[in-house]
């Protein structure tokens, strides 16, 4: 349960940085992840990928798609665009 509360704590803490340096904050709580990952002593936990790819990228991915400006929209369209052809 401690590592529980210890890791709500450090999203609230990546989330404040992330709002802080002007950043994406799904980039800031990724590389956050990754080095809590390192941090020797910290009880291992896996997911299923399905699990992952069901329950939690769907609402990140839709959350960043409704707060994208509309210039970066129309941009990274005209890119794919570019890009397929």
């Amino acid at each position: 349960m401690a590592a529980l509360i210890i890791v709500f704590i450090a999203t609230i803490v990546l989330l404040a940085i992330a709002n802080g340096i002007n950043v994406s904050y799904p980039i800031v709580l990724v590389l956050g992840g990754m080095a809590i990952g390192y941090v020797p002593g910290i009880p291992t936990f896996q997911m299923p990928p399905e699990l992952v790819l069901l329950v939690f990228l769907p609402p990140l991915l839709h959350w960043e798609s409704v707060c994208a400006k509309e210039r970066v929209s129309r941009r990274g369209c005209l890119d794919f665009q570019m890009a397929l052809g």
